[in-house]
């Protein structure tokens, strides 16, 4: 655990002193490409948007499939259109991203906050559940009550 702390604080420290000197020599904005076109090169420019725009394509094919697969497995007849759903979204992403920086924020300003007052109601929830069950959380469906003889034939099994 210690050793884990340490990396991450020396991540912290190092990506925090790396964006503080990118501000500064780039105030008006300087992403990777811009960066790294002016100090490294146009061939490394070119490298570095290339590797952000497979991100993204990675970090968008990712949250629709995980999405997707939460919202299929909720409701399970929506299995056979699993395709279509993730290319629905896709569409609807880049329909959304296509419209600029600025619609593209207001756009997602309510989802995201929508997402992040769900996630702290369930957070408080389940806070709250624990401490009024004393940190002994009582379960929703009390498990059965099997008798020797009916499972030991399972761990045989094993």
């Amino acid at each position: 655990m210690p050793i884990s702390v340490t990396i991450i604080a020396l991540l912290v420290v190092v990506v925090y002193f790396s964006y503080r000197q990118t501000i500064a020599a780039y105030p008006h904005g300087g992403g990777s490409y811009t960066v790294s076109s002016q100090n490294l090169g146009q061939g490394i420019g070119l490298l570095a948007a290339a590797a952000l725009m497979l991100d993204y394509l990675l970090d968008v094919g990712v949250g629709i499939s995980t999405g997707v697969g939460a919202l299929v497995s909720a409701v399970p007849s929506l299995v056979p259109h699993t395709l279509t759903i993730c290319l629905f979204i896709l569409l609807l992403l880049t329909v959304i991203s296509l419209r600029g920086v600025r619609e593209n924020g207001l756009v997602y300003m309510l989802p995201t906050y929508l997402f992040v007052i769900c996630l702290l109601a369930v957070l408080a929830w389940g806070t709250a559940k624990t401490l009024l069950s004393h940190g002994h959380p009582h379960p929703v469906v009390a498990p059965p009550n099997l008798q020797r003889t009916q499972w030991l034939p399972l761990v045989r099994g094993c």
